[in-house]
């Protein structure tokens, strides 16, 4: 239809490009650079006022601006001017382009048996509905989180705390730790719970480890939006809190969050 088609101008631009077509946008990144800028259906005629018909002329074109760059911090993004068609109306839209990396993890947290990252650009492209949380790329067998039947792509809640990141998920945990106790006996011990003379037993096994509850409240959502909450029973003893992370030369180094670990940050908070 004559609305959809590029005004005749770029028609003849196009084709002098050995093209009779445009690229069309057929879905823009959750929390990319062009997202409220581009809609679906756009089409993209011009980098910079150069003509580009080809997913591989835009990679080219963005390959020289990159490379045309004198040190590395200004090579962390690119300044580029996009030319798009809209309702048969040419548009000029400024955006800056992050360049990025491999599409692979660095960083790491197991959490009550669920390895979780920051959410990868590959689900983020996938579309959906994506929300402020880690993303669960792993159930471990056996583990804590298996046991309560957690659902899922998303860890979005822990007691009530968000955890829009790994940080703050590893804040929360640390913070849900006290001091441990100095006798390890795997007894059960009187907890104080919301109301008034009512007592909960937890297990001493928790109770090392700073733990106010012998169950947490985990919230999650799926991509379509759907949310659940579970009780989670942690089990601190064979599934500590563990941090994987990649150094610059390819490395991995894990740490374990034991009793050492939160004694020393509660210390350091004090």
């Amino acid at each position: 239809p004559a609305r959809l088609r590029p005004p005749a101008a770029w028609l003849s631009k196009l084709a002098a490009e050995g093209s009779r077509s445009a690229l069309r946008v057929s879905t823009i990144t959750a929390g990319g650079p062009c997202e409220n800028i581009l809609k679906d259906g756009d089409l993209l005629v011009a980098l910079n006022d150069k003509v580009v018909t080809t997913l591989r002329a835009v990679e080219a074109t963005l390959w020289e601006l990159a490379h045309g760059k004198a040190s590395e911090a200004e090579k962390a993004e690119i300044a580029v001017e996009l030319t798009v068609i809209r309702g048969n109306k040419e548009r000029k839209v400024p955006v800056t382009l992050p360049l990025l990396g491999s599409d692979g993890s660095t960083r790491l947290l197991c959490w009550n048996g669920l390895l979780l990252q920051e959410i990868p650009r590959s689900i983020r492209e996938f579309g959906g509905t994506i929300p402020k949380g880690l993303y669960i790329s792993q159930t471990m067998l056996g583990s804590p989180a298996e046991a309560s039947s957690l659902e899922g792509d998303f860890l979005l809640k822990v007691d009530g705390h968000p955890t829009p990141t790994l940080d703050a998920l590893l804040q929360a945990s640390l913070a849900a730790m006290g001091p441990p106790a100095k006798s390890g006996d795997a007894k059960l011990e009187q907890a104080p719970t919301e109301n008034p003379g009512e007592a909960t037993s937890v297990p001493t096994a928790f109770a090392a480890y700073g733990l106010r509850s012998a169950h947490i409240r985990v919230e999650t959502s799926d991509c379509r939006g759907r949310r659940f909450v579970r009780p989670l029973q942690p089990d601190p003893l064979f599934w500590p809190l563990t941090e994987l992370k990649q150094d610059s030369e390819g490395g991995w180094s894990c740490r374990e969050y034991d009793e050492a670990a939160t004694t020393a940050a509660g210390e350091g908070s004090s």
